[in-house]
């Protein structure tokens, strides 16, 4: 009588189990770039989810393009454009502007507030660089917003250039360069510190 082997038995009845290990997939095993690009993609799509809803227009995009407007209008008035915040829009005596969706800043910000939370840095340097992160890119936003409206009245023809090809994209440009440079200084931060105690 032929011996059973209790080994390939087993293997016989977990092979009628569906699991990724079947098929030589095992998660822990994935590349740290694979879940990194999956983690990103997910906080993604949560973020837009927010992003497009009407809760998010109505209570906190709203107030926070009349704050951009109110304070791009105090920084030109520094140099005696005579301009006003009134909502969204950038009034003064020559033009105005009108700060809608999509000129906030917040799309770019996102992809470096992503990009810097899923890196495996200490939360030390995640913090440090999320706050100085979501700071530099607050304010080059303004910035952007001032040399809008000043195009709009000494270079009127070069408004629709700038403000798409210097809207989505070169922002996004400069928060991956943001990013590139955080990674880079916690990086050498975290390798400093393990040095140290080692």
């Amino acid at each position: 009588m032929a011996k059973r082997n209790p080994k390939r038995n087993k293997k016989v009845r977990d092979s009628g189990t569906f699991s990724l290990k079947n098929f030589g997939i095992n998660w822990k095993d994935r590349s740290p770039i694979l879940r990194y690009l999956a983690g990103f993609i997910l906080l993604l799509i949560l973020f837009y989810g927010i992003y497009i809803s009407p809760f998010f227009e109505a209570y906190i995009l709203g107030p926070f393009l009349n704050l951009q407007t109110d304070i791009s209008s105090f920084i030109l008035n520094i140099f005696g454009m005579g301009t006003s915040g009134e909502g969204t829009t950038l009034a003064g005596q020559e033009t105005t502007l009108n700060v809608a969706k999509g000129c906030d800043g917040l799309e770019a910000s996102a992809l470096y507030l992503i990009a810097v939370l899923l890196m495996p840095f200490s939360w030390r340097s995640k913090a440090l660089g999320l706050l100085a992160g979501a700071a530099v890119l607050f304010v080059l936003n303004i910035l952007r917003i001032v040399g809008l409206y000043l195009v709009m009245i000494y270079w009127p023809s070069a408004f629709e250039p700038l403000h798409i090809h210097g809207g989505f994209a070169l922002f996004t440009i400069v928060a991956i360069l943001l990013w590139v440079t955080w990674a880079g200084w916690a990086m050498r931060k975290e390798k400093k510190t393990t040095d140290v105690s080692g």
